[in-house]
């Protein structure tokens, strides 16, 4: 929330945009838990699951951590739309270095590229996931690490946030 309230002096319309695809990836991410607690109850021996057979609610529990793999790709959609904004926004910025938005952007194509690989073909997406997240980690890393040890150059973020 943060950056965007900073990155709205940059252009307000975009930032906005980018909080709604962060909100929605997070809504996202919320329900998409459910299923994560689905399989633990199919599993948890309650009373009134004794009318299954035990390999009947380890498939359904299986089902339901499977229907959570591809939730998180759902959400992970949503969250590479974000990243992809907050990189062209701080590409554009002149208060946060250029090379910090080169690389939130490609972690938002990272995420986005290992998203549909999942859909588009599963068995290629499953390789791509220790690979594709590497840039990912260095583009968000690179985004918090300034922010805690540089900040902004608040002079620069001052003007523009007064420009008209």
């Amino acid at each position: 929330a943060l950056v965007l309230f900073l990155l709205e002096a940059v252009n307000a319309g975009l930032s906005l945009l980018a909080a709604f695809f962060s909100s929605l990836g997070v809504a996202v991410g919320a329900v998409n838990a459910l299923s994560q607690l689905a399989a633990l109850s199919l599993v948890g021996g309650a009373r009134y699951l004794a009318a299954f057979e035990p390999g009947q609610l380890q498939a359904m529990a299986l089902l339901s951590l499977k229907l959570n793999a591809q939730g998180s790709d759902i959400g992970l959609i949503f969250f590479g739309f974000y990243c992809l904004l907050i990189g062209y926004l701080i590409f554009r910025s002149t208060f946060l270095p250029r090379t910090v938005g080169v690389l939130m952007a490609i972690a938002g194509l990272c995420y986005l590229i290992n998203s549909f690989a999942y859909f588009l073909s599963p068995g290629f997406g499953g390789h791509l996931v220790p690979y594709i997240f590497i840039p990912s980690v260095l583009g968000e890393a690179a985004l918090t690490l300034w922010l805690l040890v540089f900040g902004v150059n608040v002079q620069k973020w001052g003007q523009m946030a007064h420009e008209p």
